[in-house]
């Protein structure tokens, strides 16, 4: 599976996503982004914020 992001300003990537990895989901975004904020709770991945390295706008992605 893959996790289109797409920014505002037009600058868009995809992250390969494996189930219940998500230290790759969080390197892969590191590698493609400046900036990142994790959420996790009880274990489990809540929210990622990466900032964009386009516009320095910042991107919320939330997990369930």
């Amino acid at each position: 599976m893959n996790i289109a992001v797409e920014c505002s300003c037009g600058n868009k990537i995809c992250v390969p996503v494996l189930s219940k990895k998500a230290i790759v989901v969080r390197d892969n975004l590191q590698n493609k982004f400046d900036l990142i904020d994790i959420a996790v709770e009880k274990n489990c991945l809540k929210e990622i914020q990466i900032q964009c390295k386009k516009c320095k706008d910042w991107i919320t992605l939330n997990f369930d």
